[in-house]
Formats: C-alpha cells, sequence, structure tokens
C-alpha cells in the first residue's frame, strides 16, 4: 500500500512538503480541499505510479510497503497496480472524438487454449520485462557515469581555463567537452599530453593581462682581429726618436715637457717661460729631436686605441638588463636566466676589456718602454662572441614578449587550445571506454525491447480473440440508464472498442455532466478487469462529480461506494463538500484503517505552497461546514499579517458564512434575494454596512483572483472586515457566537 508521499518539492504549487506529523494512509483515505488548493497536481503525481513515466519536475518520492520511491526513477521497480481516475482520465476517455475507450476484458468460455497460450507469453513477457527493467537499470546507470564524468572534465577545463574578459571557456560545460572529444575520435583534433613546465606556462599565459611592448636593442659588438693585433703591437712597439735618458723612464716629465716644448715653439721663445731664464744653446733641438713626429704619431695611435677600448666598455656596460616584472608571467623564469647568463659573461668582457685599458694607459705613460701584453687578451673575441650571444638570447625573450603583446587574444586562445587538448589527452581514454560502456547497454536493451514488444503485439492478438465486448457494454448501458435517468445514450461495441451514441447517432455533443458520468461508470467497470485484480488494486478518484446535478451526485456516490470497497487502497479526492460528506460517513463506518485529510495552500513570501494536512476536527466531527468557515473568518478578524495574498480567498469565506448564519438565524427569505438586501434587514449603522457590503459582494469572486478593475488593496481591510462581520453576528445572536467562539478555541487545543 501508499504509506505515505515523502516529500514534493518544487513541482507546481508544492514547493515544499514533507511528511512529518502526518499518520501514514490507511487502506481509505478522504482528501478534502478546495479549488485551486492542488488536489489535481496530486492526483497527477499518483498517476504516475500508474504509468510509471518519471515525474521531470521538482523532487517528489514516495513510501509503498516500506519501500522509498524516486519520482525521477519511476519505471525501474516493481510498483503495484495503481489505477487514477481525474479530468485526464476523463479526457482521455470521452472528449477526444471518434476515439474507442479502451477494453474491459473478460475471460471467454470458449478460448481456453488460447487463454493458455496467452499466460504462457505473459509469463515470458514478465521475465523480459524483469530483464528489461535491469537493464534499462544499468543503461540509465551508464548514462549517469557518463553524463558525471563530461560533466566534472568540463567543470576542470572550465576551472582552470577561466580567464578575464570573453572567452570561449566561461561557459564551457559538457557539450563542449563532449564535442571536442567526439572530434578527437573523427582525428579532426589531435590531443596532446603537455610536461608540466608547459602547462605551466600555458596557465601562466591564460591568466595574465595585456602588457606593454618592451623597448630594448643589442647593437653588434666591433671587435674583430684586427683590433687584437692593433693591441698587442703597439703595446710592444716605441717611437723612432732620439732619447734624452733622463725622460725615458720619466713619463710625467717627459709629457710636461712635451707639451712646453709646443708653447715655446709656436711663440718662438728663447726664454723659459717657466724660470725665465735663458734656454742654453742647442737645449730645443734636443728637446726636438726627443719628441719627434714619429713620436707624436705613435703617442696619438695609443690614443685612438684607448678611446676603441674605452667606447667597447661604454657599448657592453651600456646594455641594460630586462627587469622580470615587465614580461609576461610565463617568459619570467626564461628572462631571469637570459639576465644571469648576460650579467655573468659581460662581466667577464668587461674584466678583459679593464685589463686592455689598463695596459694602454701604461702604454701611454711609458711610451718608450714596451708594455707587458695581458693574458686575457687573447679571449677578448671568444668573450666578446659569447657576450654578444647572451645578450641575443635576453633580446629573443623581450621579442616573444612583444609579439604576445602584439597579438595578446590570438596568443591567450592559443594557450587555451592547447591546455584544452591536454586536458582531452589526460581524460581521453576514460570517455572512449565510457562511451563504449553505454553503447554496449543501449544495444542490450533495444534488443530486449524488441522482444518484449513482440510479446506484448502477441499478447494483445490473443487478448483480442479472448475479449467478450457485447455483454460488458450491456452492462455499462444499465449502469448509464440508471445513473442518467433515461436511456437516451447508449455505449455500443464498435471495432475493438465502444463508441458512444445518441438516439442512435454518434454523440458529438456530450455535456460535461455527461462526459463525467460516463467516464465514471467506465473506470468503475474497468475495475472488474481480471487482468488487475481489485484486491490488488490502488484506486484514486479525484473529483468524479464535477458538473453533476444533486440526484447524478448521489448515484455516483452509490456506484463508486459498491465497486471500489474491494480495492487494495482506496483514494478519493474532493471540493464538493456534499460529497465529502457522503464519504466521511462511508469511510468512519469501515472497520479498516482510514485517513481523512485536507490539502490547503497557504501563501509564503507571495507564493502559493500547497501542503497535506490532517482533516480540522470542525470539518472531521460536524456534517456542515459552517463551523470551519467561521473558525477561518474568526482568525482572519485578529490577523496581524499584513501580506494580501492571505485574503484572497476571505471574500468567499466570509460571504458564505455570512450566509450561513443568516438563513438560519433569519429563515424565510429567498434564494434570489442579494446579500446587500439582506444585510439591510439587520439596520446596521450605515458605514458598517457599505464596509461589508462592499468587501463581501465586490471582492468575491469564485475560485479566482479578483478581476482587475477590482482594488486589491481593499483586501488590506480583511482583519477590521472580519472583525465587523464578527460582531455583526454577536449583536445578532450574541449567545451563538460566544459558543462558536468557545467551540473554535477547543479546537485550537487539541494536539
Amino acid at each position: 500500500m501508499l504509506e505515505r508521499i515523502t516529500a514534493i518539492r518544487g513541482h507546481k504549487c508544492f514547493r515544499d512538503f514533507r511528511w512529518e506529523q502526518l499518520p501514514p494512509f490507511g487502506r481509505y483515505n478522504l482528501i478534502y480541499g478546495w479549488n485551486g488548493s492542488g488536489k489535481t497536481t496530486l492526483s497527477k503525481l499518483l498517476g504516475h505510479l500508474e504509468t510509471r513515466q518519471p515525474i521531470t519536475t521538482g523532487q517528489v518520492a514516495f513510501s509503498v510497503s516500506g519501500t522509498a520511491f524516486h519520482g525521477a526513477t519511476l519505471g525501474q521497480q516493481s510498483l503495484p497496480t495503481v489505477r487514477v481516475f481525474n479530468r485526464d482520465y476523463v479526457d482521455g476517455s470521452v472528449l477526444q472524438r471518434n476515439q474507442n475507450l479502451e477494453h474491459i476484458f473478460f475471460l471467454g468460455k470458449r478460448a481456453v487454449e488460447k487463454e493458455n497460450e496467452r499466460e504462457r507469453v505473459e509469463q515470458e513477457l514478465k521475465k523480459i520485462g524483469d530483464d528489461w527493467t535491469l537493464a534499462n537499470g544499468k543503461q540509465a546507470s551508464a548514462r549517469q557515469d557518463y553524463d558525471r564524468f563530461l560533466r566534472e572534465s568540463a567543470s576542470a577545463i572550465k576551472q582552470r581555463l577561466r580567464a578575464p574578459g570573453q572567452n570561449r571557456f566561461a561557459n564551457y560545460d559538457k557539450n563542449d567537452f563532449e564535442t571536442q572529444c567526439i572530434r578527437a575520435e573523427k582525428g579532426e583534433i589531435q590531443p596532446l599530453e603537455l610536461d608540466d613546465n608547459t602547462r605551466d606556462s600555458l596557465q601562466k599565459a591564460r591568466q595574465a593581462d595585456a602588457r606593454p611592448s618592451i623597448q630594448r636593442s643589442a647593437a653588434p659588438l666591433a671587435i674583430q682581429g684586427v683590433l687584437i693585433t692593433r693591441i698587442r703591437s703597439l703595446l710592444k712597439s716605441t717611437p723612432t726618436i732620439a732619447p734624452i735618458e733622463a725622460l725615458r723612464s720619466d713619463s710625467a716629465l717627459s709629457g710636461w715637457l712635451g707639451s712646453g716644448l709646443g708653447i715655446h715653439r709656436d711663440r718662438n721663445s728663447e726664454i723659459c717661460l717657466f724660470c725665465e731664464q735663458h734656454l742654453p744653446k742647442g737645449r730645443l733641438e734636443r728637446l726636438e729631436a726627443h719628441f719627434s713626429d714619429s713620436y707624436r704619431q705613435f703617442a696619438n695611435a695609443v690614443g685612438v686605441l684607448r678611446s676603441e677600448v674605452s667606447g667597447l666598455q661604454s657599448q657592453v656596460a651600456a646594455l641594460p638588463l630586462v627587469e622580470p616584472g615587465l614580461v609576461y608571467p610565463q617568459l619570467v623564469a626564461q628572462i631571469q636566466e637570459a639576465n644571469s647568463d648576460m650579467k655573468d659573461s659581460r662581466d667577464r668582457l668587461l674584466a678583459i676589456l679593464a685589463d686592455i685599458a689598463d695596459a694602454i694607459r701604461k702604454k701611454l705613460e711609458h711610451a718608450l718602454l714596451q708594455v707587458e701584453v695581458p693574458e686575457s687578451l687573447s679571449n677578448l673575441a671568444a668573450s666578446a662572441s659569447e657576450w654578444q650571444t647572451k645578450a641575443h638570447a635576453v633580446q629573443a625573450v623581450v621579442e616573444q614578449h612583444n609579439r604576445i603583446t602584439q597579438n595578446f587574444n590570438a596568443e591567450v586562445a592559443s594557450a587555451g587550445a592547447q591546455l584544452e587538448l591536454d586536458a582531452i589527452a589526460n581524460a581521453f581514454a576514460e570517455f572512449k571506454s565510457r562511451k563504449r560502456a553505454m553503447a554496449e547497454q543501449d544495444e542490450e536493451l533495444k534488443a530486449l525491447g524488441l522482444q518484449r514488444d513482440a510479446l506484448g503485439k502477441r499478447v494483445d492478438e490473443l487478448t483480442r480473440d479472448l475479449t467478450e465486448t457485447i455483454e460488458p457494454a450491456n452492462q455499462l448501458n444499465d449502469d448509464l440508464a440508471a445513473y442518467l435517468g433515461h436511456t437516451e445514450l447508449t455505449i455500443t461495441h464498435h471495432g475493438t472498442g465502444y463508441a458512444i451514441t445518441r438516439s442512435g447517432q454518434p454523440a458529438n455533443d456530450l455535456s460535461e455532466g455527461e462526459r463525467t458520468g460516463i467516464a465514471l461508470l467506465y473506470f468503475l467497470k474497468s475495475l472488474e478487469d481480471h487482468r488487475r485484480p481489485l484486491k490488488n488494486t490502488i484506486v484514486v478518484v479525484d473529483d468524479p462529480v464535477s458538473s453533476l446535478d444533486a440526484g447524478a451526485l448521489y448515484a455516483a456516490f452509490g456506484y463508486m461506494r459498491a465497486r471500489t470497497e474491494g480495492a487494495k487502497q482506496l483514494f478519493i479526492l474532493t471540493h464538493d463538500f456534499s460529497l465529502f460528506h457522503l464519504v466521511k460517513g462511508w469511510f468512519k463506518h469501515m472497520k479498516a484503517t482510514t485517513g481523512f485529510y485536507q490539502i490547503r495552500a497557504p501563501f509564503a513570501e507571495g507564493t502559493k505552497c500547497s501542503k497535506l494536512f490532517e482533516l480540522d476536527p470542525l470539518l472531521k466531527d460536524y456534517d456542515t461546514e459552517y463551523q470551519y468557515l467561521f473558525s477561518l473568518v474568526l482568525k482572519a478578524s485578529t490577523s496581524q499579517d499584513n501580506g494580501l495574498e492571505q485574503f484572497y480567498g476571505m471574500p468567499n469565506v466570509a460571504r458564505r458564512t455570512f450566509e450561513h448564519f443568516l438563513a438560519f438565524r433569519f429563515p424565510g427569505g429567498k434564494a434570489s434575494d442579494h446579500l446587500q438586501e439582506r444585510v439591510k434587514s439587520l439596520n446596521l449603522e450605515p458605514g458598517t454596512a457599505a464596509v461589508i457590503n462592499r468587501f463581501l459582494n465586490i471582492n468575491s469572486h469564485g475560485d479566482g483572483v479578483a478581476p482587475p478593475e477590482h482594488d486589491l488593496h481593499l483586501l488590506a481591510e480583511a482583519p477590521r472586515v472580519m472583525k465587523a462581520v464578527i460582531e455583526v453576528m454577536r449583536k445578532e445572536d450574541p449567545n451563538h457566537v460566544e459558543r462558536m467562539e468557545a467551540l473554535v478555541a477547543s479546537n485550537c487545543d487539541q494536539p
């Protein structure tokens, strides 16, 4: 038996219903609720137990004979037989023209052999059905595993490759991942697994912001073999002169005299401009011989060489390293390594050039002496070449940085594509394995489905041969005549089903009551189907008396009681108080377990939230609904809630309560009298009468929401108006109101 509806979350008007303190369903169950409370939704949920169709909206759970069933997986577990009568059943049975009703099957006495074959085929069909159910569960599991793998893989790629700005990985999902894997299967793309360093570098490229270009270039260093030869030659050479011994080894004095000689020669002075004494005869001639043109040319050559070496030193020292913070994160390690290599080679080269510059300085100071050639001179060319190589390595990183800046979006996209292919390469084997497992389950399920369909078709053929439809049709006609009180409508055998006629012609103009009545009688007759014994069937009947007059209502109740009493479990849902009263009286005398429930739809944050409750004692214990309606009016009169949605139904409730009160308090009024006329007879204070009339007449609007011309904000007056209604009733009959208040209070005190 169905013990409880454990939970209904996010399904239409049932936002968050949980079966908590409700007693479990009994064998006989009555569920009462006004229109719009959620009865139809509940009966349709129970209808899924009949069709075994999964419930795809929200989360629904049932408990059947101690076993939990989840709405999303209905059909994968063995469920009891369930038959549901509701509006969908009426529409499918009667409303569609030119369509026959389903057969009502009875075993034919003359078809024993075919019956035996049918039973054998049904047993085989059951086994195949069980195998199919098992395979369907495996297929669903394989699909879930495959789907979960796709989602998790896609999520990992999305988390790794999300980057600032617009990019295709911002909304990367399982469909994108699956598409790429399928392309890899076809050979359209080539997944490539990356090493950790490359993967890290590409990841940094994905996450970096665009940076400006770096302006830097390395001029070629002009160091040739000729220069080295010149250095070596000048350091070992001396000028051709008639040297003065005192000046040969005194470079400071020699330099001072050389400068002074030029001044005396230019001024043609025979007096020493320093000591103002006459120069000894022949002194200038000897000094001229010492500082000959050869000497000056040699000194000039050494000076030029010194300038060249100094220029090389400046050129090498001037080329800067690159600040690592300027390049993209993925290039930081490269620029740090290139900077370090360049600095080391620069320091070595500058050390060699310093040795050479020092030797040249000594040569300038001691032009007439040979200066020792530095040993490092022989390494100058190699060191310069090494420095240039290292400088070019730094420049290469700079150029790589600049290329990224110039093509930043393309570089980021390329990095993302490579990382995606890396992720696909890592997951590709598992993708193929899961896809193959799913395909194998699909093939198995398909094969079993074909067998099941073939066996089902054979069962249908045998069943049609065994069906005796004439007698059931006659029985339905007898029921229909008694139900409607005439024989104008008849059900006749037609092909493999039934046709409905009116006076022998197709009945295309059935009223709503006729449709409901025919569908109900057919449903009740179909419960006699020998394939689905009533004692093993859960029967659900939702509003079977919709659009029926009083006579048909009592007839419908009689048929329903007679033909559902033997059900394994019975649920009757209704908004009609007359039927509710009849069923309640019937169930109260049953010896089996019974359950009385009520569906209400309170509002939460402006949204209707249907829930199942135990039936209000005022409805359960009394024969009219007046006590219950009075309790609603009394509760609203003291409400502190300002939400309009709480009072949408109150005009109707108050009107019905007031009409009941007036009918008993002032009997004899005509049914056609308007409420406003009846209120006038009370001789109320004009303001109070106006407020009550406006609220109860204008705002009462059946089962729906007020039409747009009505000011819904008037509903905010509900507590005040409800209080006024109670006070009017108290004025007219204080004893009655006092007893009703006591009754409501005692009901609220019950656990």
